[in-house]
């Protein structure tokens, strides 16, 4: 367990706003690999919105199936009801694990701090 030595410390290694003050801060340079994931990520993200507008611009007749009709309506309905469903389901499989491995965790934690042997 980590033990203050300075009241005044703080309880994180995060720099204070009095120290954040005296830090000089020098430009950053953009790093190649930095560079490439923002590059992918706007390809991978921009393309698709960008095919979609063109088709838009290219085919006004399209237009015409934005318009909500019964069919549509319930085509929505039915999709976001399943992914709802999923979403539950996924949350049910996920908080099991999550308490079992909080509770191995804190019995570890508990054997550690009483001087036994982890694992």
């Amino acid at each position: 367990m980590l033990r203050r030595v300075d009241p005044e410390q703080p309880l994180t290694p995060a720099l204070s706003q009095r120290e954040r003050e005296n830090v000089v801060r020098r430009p950053t340079r953009i790093s190649l690999p930095s560079l490439m994931v923002w590059l992918i990520v706007l390809i991978c993200s921009g393309l698709p919105l960008v095919w979609l507008v063109s088709q838009l611009v290219i085919n006004r007749h399209v237009l015409v199936e934005l318009r909500l009709d019964w069919f549509r309506i319930h085509l929505l309905g039915r999709t976001l009801l399943f992914n709802g469903l999923a979403a539950l389901i996924a949350i049910a499989m996920a908080v099991p694990a999550g308490i079992g491995h909080s509770h191995v965790a804190s019995v570890q934690a508990q054997r550690i701090t009483s001087g036994g042997l982890a694992g």
